[in-house]
């Protein structure tokens, strides 16, 4: 978050200078600036509610203590979770290929998913958000607890799959309409602050979910029936949590919605997604950069899956290290560090830099594979956490710069469904690439991760080239002023 100048460093009228921070002048030795344990003491102080603004403590408590507990929710349908769920406790009931193409459907669904967004939109326009969030939040609950009730057999593996594929449409929901919530609590130069403070506890609390699941998979694959009612009971205090969530201007924003009409009111139909992307050419070109990037992006991600064992041979535990333990676990780390680029600049301009990190996280996997270097894979992990935790803030917070207040849910449902349709298409696409290059010449499958970064090339170019009309703009209209 960006801070006002510290006049604490300007000498007073009389000359003299007053107290610095307290844990800059007096504070045990252990908690003075340069200590690295004071910088852990600091960083965890500033999660507190009471570090943030004023006006948006209350919401982000009670937002603070549901990132603790929704997550035990979410981890449980993340793909490599519920994959590994499906592919050990129904081995067995059906043929290895239906069994490959039900984890498939699991680790798409998000995707999926993510193509409802602007259903969600329709269906609660003019609705109370606080209260659509909620009861979508608890079927999410319901749908979870219910896969344990699911019988080892062919009709208890379509169970789990539609219980799993229902619960990911609602959470599309949830965060379509949890981005207008954002919106409207926190104001601009501080909401990437405060949601990344959000962002990192829903990761920490995912990837310790996700560590003890596989713990507990790795003795008993039945696990689950375990794990989803427990989950279930721990994410209440979660949702409870959401209920008490008050939106600023609420009312105002219900009427300013219901008030609406023609294109500005959200329809069912898709095309109502293409005429805003021509309405608003900017938000238009921003989308194409977008989903640029995410294609060039996604179709890496089921590659990786593949050299890590086709290339690397490496183990159950070690590839759980390269393809989800390491990159979560960065996130936290450089969430707070983008925060503050994402609250001082537009989004096109934060786009403009953020996404050459991708371009770096693929010429080192390509370096890695090519030349067969295993530790060069474990830095490329690393720099796409760095990048996941860019684009988890831009990903949930870069509509604002260019919608209303009444609008900024159809915007957010746009970006949500593009996410979907790339996410459907990009990873088939990876893996055709990927297959036809091995096929050729063996081991040229590598060349896919050149072309991945090639592709986010073309994007970064296009938000830098939109970064450069936002700026001239903005100049233009500072002058005027």
């Amino acid at each position: 978050m960006t801070k006002p100048p510290d006049q604490s460093d300007s000498p007073n009228a009389e000359g003299s200078k007053p107290a610095t921070h307290p844990l800059r002048r007096e504070g045990p030795a252990w908690l003075r600036a340069g200590n690295p344990f004071g910088l852990a003491v600091r960083t965890i102080d500033s999660f507190r509610p009471g570090s943030m603004p004023v006006m948006a403590r209350m919401n982000y408590r009670r937002e603070l203590i549901a990132s603790m507990f929704l997550p035990w929710l979410i981890a449980l349908i993340e793909g490599g979770v519920i994959g590994v769920i499906v592919k050990k406790f129904f081995d067995g009931v059906v043929g290895d290929s239906a069994l490959n193409y039900a984890v498939a459907t699991l680790t798409a669904s998000p995707a999926f998913a993510n193509v409802t967004s602007f259903l969600w939109v329709r269906l609660t326009h003019g609705r109370h958000k606080i209260r659509s969030i909620n009861s979508l939040q608890i079927v999410v609950a319901l749908l979870i607890g219910l896969m344990a009730a699911a019988p080892r057999s062919p009709g208890g593996l379509w169970m789990v799959l539609g219980c799993a594929v229902g619960a990911r449409v609602c959470l599309a929901g949830i965060v379509t309409l949890r981005a207008t919530v954002w919106r409207m609590n926190y104001p601009k130069h501080v909401r990437a602050h405060l949601t990344s403070r959000i962002t990192t506890v829903v990761t920490i609390v995912l990837a310790t979910v996700g560590g003890l699941v596989g713990f507990m998979m790795d003795r008993d694959p039945g696990a689950f029936r375990l794990m989803a009612p427990i989950s279930a009971v721990l994410a209440s205090v979660g949702i409870w949590s959401w209920s008490k969530v008050r939106v600023r201007g609420h009312r105002r924003l219900i009427r300013e919605e219901l008030e609406s009409i023609g294109g500005d009111r959200p329809s069912f139909n898709p095309l109502r997604m293409a005429k805003l992307l021509v309405d608003d050419k900017r938000y238009g070109f921003y989308m194409l950069c977008q989903f640029t990037i995410g294609v060039g992006n996604l179709m890496l991600i089921p590659i990786l899956v593949v050299v890590v064992k086709e290339v690397f041979d490496l183990d159950y535990f070690h590839s759980m290290l390269v393809t989800h333990v390491i990159p979560i676990l960065m996130m936290p780390v450089f969430l707070m560090h983008w925060a503050k680029l994402l609250d001082a600049w537009h989004i096109a301009t934060y786009r403009a830099l953020h996404s050459w990190v991708f371009v770096v996280m693929a010429g080192l996997m390509f370096v890695s594979v090519w030349f067969e270097i295993v530790w060069v894979m474990y830095a490329a992990v690393a720099v796409r956490g760095v990048a996941f935790a860019g684009g988890a803030l831009a990903w949930n917070l870069g509509h604002n710069d260019f919608a209303r207040d009444d609008n900024a849910a159809q915007y957010m449902a746009v970006h949500v469904t593009l996410t979907g349709i790339r996410g459907l298409a990009a990873s088939f696409i990876g893996v055709a690439i990927y297959e036809a290059l091995e096929a050729n010449s063996p081991g040229s499958g590598a060349l896919v991760f050149v072309l991945g970064g090639s592709i986010i090339s073309v994007g970064a170019v296009g938000f830098y080239l939109l970064h450069r009309v936002v700026t001239r703009e903005a100049l233009a209209e500072h002058e005027r002023g």
